[in-house]
């Protein structure tokens, strides 16, 4: 029922679900996904690819949405709606659900740009853009990040990632963690002229040849229980860094405000910025160009996250 009503009413969506026995990290679990579709290719269980498909991230125990999501096996993911698809008093659709039926307007733009690839969400929120997108072309895009633009204050500088997206390409040039408004404002000096600042919404799409040199990098990472990684915000702040001094900022500032980030992921990745720069290297050669990265802005979206609905304030609990 549930697919017949999020996907195609003929109910011809190929739904397929990937499990992960180790902690992964949501950049290699993509990665662990990838290479699932593609053994199932292989094995004859999908006939081929289409131009773009959809990954929902349905990890995460809810803590926050305690004690509702005990009752739900701990799977923040499985939290219902008020949505409801059937005659029956249960028929509602779950959060994971409810992400992919919000995510089809985006399977069909990307398509409409030209892009080849994957789309990437996390499966506890809604995403809708403030106003329709323009016509665009992502044909020779690798990778797309989705951005929205808040009022930029102190909270919301502490709370969330920005990214520099240039005025004229429309391609993100640098990413910058969560830190004070001060720092942020300081390293866009002198930018204010050719880029805007945009949140990272967190959802992205990732090209197939995009993929695949991921892969040629990170494979054996994949397969390996010890090994996880996420992609926000060290991936695409070593990918685009490519000038030394670029990482070097972000080396001191952690140093100097005491943050753990970097030093835990060196403990995993003492090879971190050589693996970035190999997967650069690597997916410029497959794709003949500069490695590309766009922004598909969303202004000022209708951004749900069920995560953050309950709040934890000097013990007491409130919802927002």
């Amino acid at each position: 029922m549930v697919r017949r009503h999020v996907f195609r009413a003929d109910g011809t969506t190929t739904i397929m679900t990937v499990n992960e026995f180790s902690k992964k990290g949501n950049f290699l679990g993509i990665l662990n996904a990838w290479k699932t579709v593609k053994q199932a290719i292989a094995a004859g269980t999908i006939l081929a690819l289409p131009q773009v498909f959809l990954i929902t991230m349905v990890f995460g125990q809810g803590k926050r949405l305690s004690p509702f999501t005990q009752a739900l096996g701990k799977r923040k993911s499985a939290f219902p709606t008020l949505y409801r698809v059937g005659p029956h008093p249960f028929d509602y659709l779950n959060l994971a659900e409810a992400c992919s039926f919000y995510s089809n307007a985006m399977v069909d733009y990307l398509c409409g740009t030209g892009f080849h690839g994957v789309l990437v969400r996390w499966g506890d929120e809604i995403l809708i853009p403030e106003s329709p997108w323009p016509r665009a072309s992502f044909r020779d895009v690798d990778v797309v990040r989705f951005v929205g633009q808040p009022k930029l204050d102190p909270q919301t500088a502490r709370e969330k990632e920005w990214l520099a997206v240039s005025k004229t390409t429309g391609h993100v040039e640098a990413h910058f963690p969560r830190q004070d408004l001060e720092r942020v404002r300081s390293r866009i000096a002198g930018m204010e002229q050719t880029h805007y600042l945009g949140v990272n919404l967190g959802s992205l799409a990732l090209s197939y040849d995009f993929l695949e040199s991921a892969m040629t990098v990170f494979g054996d990472d994949v397969e390996s229980p010890e090994r996880w990684l996420d992609a926000d915000p060290y991936l695409w702040v070593g990918l685009l860094a490519r000038e030394a001094n670029q990482w070097l900022a972000q080396e001191q500032y952690e140093a100097q405000s005491g943050l753990l980030g970097l030093r835990s992921l060196y403990a995993r990745y003492p090879d971190f910025m050589q693996r970035m720069a190999e997967l650069r290297r690597s997916s410029e050669s497959r794709s003949g160009r500069r490695l590309a990265i766009a922004a598909l802005d969303f202004g000022n979206p209708l951004w749900v996250d069920m995560g953050l609905a309950c709040s934890s304030q000097k013990g007491t609990r409130s919802c927002q």
